[in-house]
């Protein structure tokens, strides 16, 4: 069995043909019988200082990064990526959603929505 709901609904005005259109963000979600809930992996790929780490430290712990890397320091594993401020390992972090798909983790909503 599967659900879904509509996540986000947002009218778009296009002032070319001043038509008035809408975007939808569906959330489909199929949970199998032997699981009580989903493991999705997803792996963030990208060039050297382009924001990976920055914005999984965001995700995960909610608060936005002061401009020197405080979002991405519980991310470090070794204390050369603390002094380098370059993540040399990679990492696991967990980003939870409920079954109407809300964040349900350790980060706060106001912190990720600001990002």
């Amino acid at each position: 069995m599967s659900s879904f709901q509509i996540v986000l609904l947002p009218f778009v005005d296009y002032d070319s043909d001043k038509t008035t259109r809408k975007i939808a963000e569906v959330l489909v979600r199929k949970v199998p019988d032997d699981q009580q809930f989903l493991d999705l992996r997803v792996a963030v790929l990208g060039n050297v200082d382009s924001g990976k780490s920055t914005l999984l430290g965001v995700l995960t712990q909610g608060e936005l990064d002061n401009g020197r890397g405080r979002a991405r320091l519980n991310l470090f594993r070794h204390l050369h990526e603390i002094q380098t401020g370059r993540t040399s390992s990679i990492s696991f972090e967990i980003l939870g959603f409920n079954s109407k798909g809300e964040k349900n983790s350790n980060a706060t909503q106001e912190g990720v929505d600001r990002y």
